[in-house]
């Protein structure tokens, strides 16, 4: 592809989500960069001194249809007098347990992508479900767009779990399964089911320079990895009982944060030899601390799937 041709059709045109909507549930905590580790701690906005999550988890769910179809497919829903949001309902059953599913990370992976970095999703991954992907683990998350000025693959993960250090020690650890001596061949069985289900998002010309690249032809691309992670902050409840107002509560949060030692131990553990080959790509970390993450995880799927959770 040309030049002229991705100026004119370029790939963050096929976003889906709006970032000032995304933002306005979100206010940014800190930024840390070192060489090509990126890491953005975001909080979800409170009110009344409180951090309630209801706004969000209501903004979120309400974006889900997008997660599982494409704008064209929502639209023609739309026209025939059918509702998105249940249809996307069908094509995703929940468990019980929602500790026990992915899909709620990489929804919110999603959104990030999608919206702050601009790189569209270029496969909708629930309507693979009867593809065989599903005997081989892939990324939480496909996309393809520019990313620090050039064409990139991005390949996702989510963790929503307690601890932080969990959360951050097992993304890069899937992160690394794309790098292994099996990488390649996850990776590529992966390309060539979606090539098979591109989105209807893109533009003819974006999904058959797609079709080559997925299937092994075409010029080659950076590989990048975006990842989404929430858990838990013991003392988010403490600042809540103790900020005077909105403000004093944010300046809290962001004190706390920039102490925590996420950068510390994000550069450290990059520093080790099980991880240091991750260095060389492109890491952008999107970091959500909770007061509560089980009920924050149980919530957004009650959201989405009504009485599906204990």
């Amino acid at each position: 592809m040309t030049n002229r041709e991705s100026d004119a059709d370029p790939w963050k045109e096929h976003t889906q989500i709006d970032r000032e909507e995304l933002l306005e549930h979100l206010f940014k905590c800190e930024e840390w960069e070192k060489s090509r580790l990126k890491i953005t701690t975001y909080c979800i906005e409170p009110s009344h001194n409180v951090f309630e999550t209801g706004p969000f988890i209501e903004y979120v769910s309400n974006e889900y249809p997008k997660f599982v179809f494409s704008k064209d497919e929502i639209q023609e829903m739309f026209e025939e007098g059918t509702w998105p949001f249940k249809e996307a309902q069908k094509r995703s059953d929940f468990p019980k347990d929602p500790r026990n599913d992915g899909k709620l990370g990489e929804l919110i992976l999603f959104l990030f992508v999608d919206a702050v970095l601009e790189i569209p999703m270029v496969s909708h991954k629930i309507s693979w479900t009867q593809e065989p992907v599903q005997e081989v683990k892939g990324s939480d998350g496909l996309f393809y767009g520019e990313y620090d000025g050039k064409e990139s693959l991005a390949l996702g993960e989510s963790k929503i779990q307690k601890r932080r250090s969990d959360a951050l020690r097992n993304s890069l650890d899937s992160i690394n399964r794309f790098h292994d001596s099996e990488g390649s061949t996850k990776t590529d069985h992966e390309l060539s089911v979606a090539a098979s289900n591109l989105s209807s998002n893109l533009s003819d010309s974006k999904i058959r320079r797609l079709m080559n690249l997925f299937t092994g032809q075409g010029s080659p691309y950076q590989k990048i990895h975006p990842i989404f992670a929430a858990y838990d902050e013991e003392w988010m409840l403490d600042l809540q009982a103790e900020a005077e107002n909105e403000e004093h509560l944010r300046d809290l949060v962001c004190s706390e944060i920039e102490n925590s030692g996420v950068y510390e131990y994000l550069t450290g553990k990059l520093e080790e030899n099980k991880y240091e080959s991750l260095k060389k790509y492109h890491l952008m970390f999107f970091l959500l601390p909770l007061e509560d993450v089980d009920k924050f995880r149980e919530e957004l799927q009650q959201a989405i799937y009504p009485h599906s959770s204990i």
